[in-house]
């Protein structure tokens, strides 16, 4: 489990690195999101500390944005291709779910990250 003053850092690398084309990336910010959520559920001074990083914020936002335009685009995909986006969609569902979780974590029972968000 990730400690309290690791979550900055492991955010901000599972950020840098993501590549929503890369399934490798998609398994590397799944893994963080859920570490980091379980600390944040736990811990109010981690959600605190964590959430009063602006950077964070716009890092949040673009994973949001991100994933939204990959669902969105999910559909254009032509016959050939068909077989693989069951496992792109799968990927993509299983981000969500755990972005919304983190996004969820971060927020709980402070009232300025709830602001920011």
């Amino acid at each position: 489990m990730l400690e309290s003053q690791d979550l900055l850092p492991s955010w901000k690398q599972a950020c840098a690195e993501f590549d929503i084309a890369v399934r490798a990336s998609i398994v590397q910010l799944v893994t963080t999101l859920e570490q980091i959520a379980q600390v944040l559920a736990q811990d109010e001074e981690s959600r605190i500390s964590l959430g009063a990083d602006a950077s964070l914020w716009t890092d949040l936002r673009k994973l949001w944005r991100d994933l939204t335009r990959a669902q969105l685009t999910f559909w254009d995909v032509d016959d050939d291709e068909a077989e693989g986006a069951s496992n792109k969609e799968n990927d993509l569902r299983t981000v969500c779910g755990s972005l919304a979780k983190f996004t969820r974590n971060i927020v709980a029972g402070v009232p300025e990250n709830q602001v920011r968000a």
